[in-house]
């Protein structure tokens, strides 16, 4: 689902940021900015990531009880970017969010 949103903005001429632990993921690939986050607490047994995908061995997405330390990282650094930028920007949460868009995939 999110790589097909990044194709779908790239589409649309959108620069397109990747958030990920794996800078050669596929939502990397279409991505003009990547941003390497940690977030994996274990070592996966197998190191190729297309491999793993391909034979199905996906890992959980979150814990039953809360975020990834990838999800947690993720959110604390994009919080700090918008804190910034309206900081730099001199606006308004309201103000940022009238320039919000979501990129809808059929």
């Amino acid at each position: 689902m999110v790589v097909a949103a990044a194709e779908a903005a790239k589409k649309m001429k959108a620069m397109v940021v990747a958030i990920t632990s794996y800078k050669d993921s596929p939502l990397a690939s279409y991505a003009d900015l990547i941003v390497q986050v940690p977030g994996r607490t274990k070592v996966a047994k197998m190191d190729d990531y297309f491999a793993r995908q391909i034979l199905g061995l996906h890992e959980p997405l979150a814990p039953p009880l809360g975020g990834t330390l990838f999800e947690d990282t993720a959110m604390v650094l994009l919080d700090a970017v918008i804190a910034e930028l309206m900081h730099r920007l001199n606006k308004t949460e309201d103000e940022i969010k009238t320039r919000h868009a979501n990129i809808e995939v059929p």
